[in-house]
């Protein structure tokens, strides 16, 4: 016989004596974002937990921290040339190569598979140029005409759950960032954990782009 399932209650008014918007640094607490509920009880007007001078400025000091110590680091790998080159590499221009021969053989052949919702692969690509156009060309070929001619890489995209886009994710998104915010004013040690399971299903997948 299958167990009952709880319902979760919301908290008597006044039972909590802290939101995600002002907490301290001595309080206990543990916030999951997917109880949302808990963390706005009380609060009638959201436009109240909105980040505040001092938090965004906190924010931004941290930001700059990061920026300023790009910079330190990219100062690091810097190397120094003579005037007369540096003049030289200044005026230099990059060919387009996008209006060469072989970009717009490659990219006919390129959009004629995916207007016939074909599988688009290297080896397809140089197959049908030399069905065309009489003449063989390489994959290897084809991949740096693809790259450095027409600028498409076959890359990793991640598709966006539309979930994503409900009222309710994202209440969530600006309630896990108000409290990374709050913590940084506090000036708070962050710890992520990724947490995963077995159910976990991966829409990751290559696509040309």
């Amino acid at each position: 016989m299958g167990k009952k399932s709880k319902v979760n209650k919301i908290p008597k008014k006044g039972n909590i004596r802290f939101n995600i918007s002002n907490f301290q640094s001595k309080d206990y607490y543990l916030f999951i974002v997917t109880h949302f509920t808990y963390l706005v009880h009380g609060i009638n007007d959201l436009n109240t937990i909105k980040p505040n001078f001092n938090e965004i400025k906190a924010l931004q000091s941290e930001i700059q921290k990061i920026k300023d110590q790009n910079i330190i680091n990219t100062n690091k790998n810097i190397i120094q040339i003579l005037p007369y080159f540096f003049d030289v590499f200044c005026k230099m221009e990059k060919s387009d190569l996008s209006k060469s021969i072989y970009a717009k053989n490659v990219e006919y052949i390129f959009n004629d598979l995916k207007r016939k919702n074909r599988i688009i692969t290297l080896k397809q690509i140089a197959m049908n140029y030399k069905n065309h156009f009489e003449k063989e060309i390489s994959i290897a070929t084809v991949s740096r005409i693809m790259k450095n001619h027409l600028n498409i890489r076959y890359l990793r995209a991640c598709l966006k759950n539309p979930k994503l886009q409900e009222d309710n994710y994202i209440l969530m998104a600006f309630l896990f960032i108000r409290g990374i915010i709050r913590s940084l004013e506090l000036k708070l040690n962050l710890i992520f954990v990724d947490e995963t399971g077995f159910l976990t299903q991966n829409n990751n997948f290559n696509t040309w782009r």
